[in-house]
């Protein structure tokens, strides 16, 4: 069967009043993964002392040293090791160019002795864009200024064992800030100069840490909630954070019902969110296999794929197809990430 490949328009499925959102937040892995016996590490600033007309017009030198605080602080926050030290050693202050450079072994070795740790977590870049707008608003007669900065932190992690970094994780996001009143007014309280470059980079040395270390993601997942009585009551058990006794009742309702039959399609996907937030994503992942082949016969896939030109269908086409479908999709990569996800959570056993 050809899958279908548009993008899911959610705002085409929830406006169905069968569906009902539910909240779901789980844990991802992390793009790093350490050894069980890494619990220490030292969190080191070894960004350049830039000029900053080598910088490219726009782009600003961050507060590195503050980045190097935010960073370490996120990560003891996370609890995942046993220990955070943060090196105040100034590493680049003798460079005669402002380079980036990685650490040397010996450089390593002799940093993780000192301050009695695993391996290092070091700043290598802090780069700010900021663009700071002033403008008047006709329409309501007063000014808006904004002001956004898109950062660009660079870390690389480094183990004493090794001649070269172990990974480097280069990201980027943006903070954003707003002030509305009289011109005066606006100019006065939007941030600006030296204080956008010390919260930006305080906003951006926490960013590395979502990929060196497993957390959690808040999402969306949909449950039909319509037709008969046991629907309905099995969703106020979901509400009511009662997975058990709701798959309890949507499986009796997809037993009951013939096969080919939407009230057991709406069963079967139900029952894979169901098992989804018991954290059974095995289950999870069959159930929502089954909903998608029982949606294929509901809603005859086949049939419209082959009278439509292009091969392609929009989820108003089949909804519940394509509900199941991406649902599925999603549920797969949460299943190939679950043995890296334990091997990083090892840790805690």
């Amino acid at each position: 069967m050809k899958k279908i490949l548009s993008l899911f328009a959610l705002c085409a499925l929830t406006a169905c009043q069968t569906l009902e959102q539910v909240p779901i937040e789980y844990m991802t892995p992390a793009e790093v993964s350490f050894p069980a016996d890494f619990k220490r590490v030292s969190v080191v600033n070894n960004v350049p002392f830039y000029d900053q007309a080598t910088l490219k017009e726009g782009y600003f030198v961050g507060d590195a040293a503050g980045a190097t605080e935010s960073l370490a602080r996120a990560l003891a926050n996370e609890n995942y090791f046993e220990q955070v030290v943060i090196c105040d050693s100034v590493l680049r202050a003798t460079d005669s160019l402002a380079t980036e450079r990685s650490l040397t072994r010996q450089e390593v070795q002799r940093l993780t002795a000192e301050q009695g740790t695993d391996f290092l977590i070091a700043l290598e870049s802090m780069v700010v864009k900021a663009n700071r707008v002033l403008e008047y608003m006709p329409e309501w007669g007063i000014f808006r200024g904004t002001v956004d900065a898109k950062v660009f932190p660079v870390v690389r992690v480094y183990l004493p064992t090794r001649n070269t970094p172990m990974v480097t994780i280069a990201d980027a996001d943006s903070i954003y800030w707003e002030q509305l009143g009289d011109e005066d007014f606006v100019d006065a309280k939007l941030i600006q100069g030296e204080e956008i470059l010390k919260e930006a980079s305080d906003f951006a040395g926490a960013l590395p840490v979502k990929k060196l270390l497993p957390h959690w993601k808040k999402s969306t997942r949909y449950v039909y909630a319509a037709g008969q009585p046991e629907m309905r009551d099995a969703y106020f058990y979901l509400r009511e954070k009662h997975p058990a006794e709701a798959i309890e009742l949507w499986r009796n309702i997809y037993n009951a019902q013939k096969p080919g039959k939407r009230r057991r399609m709406e069963a079967a996907h139900n029952l894979a969110v169901g098992y989804e937030l018991l954290d059974s994503i095995n289950t999870a992942h069959k159930w929502a296999q089954r909903a998608e082949e029982e949606a294929e016969v509901v809603e005859k896939v086949s049939k419209k794929l082959s009278q439509n030109a292009d091969g392609k269908l929009e989820p108003n086409d089949v909804p519940g197809y394509f509900l199941s479908s991406v649902y599925a999709l999603e549920l797969e990569k949460r299943r190939e990430c679950q043995s890296k996800l334990n091997a990083q959570i090892e840790r805690f056993r």
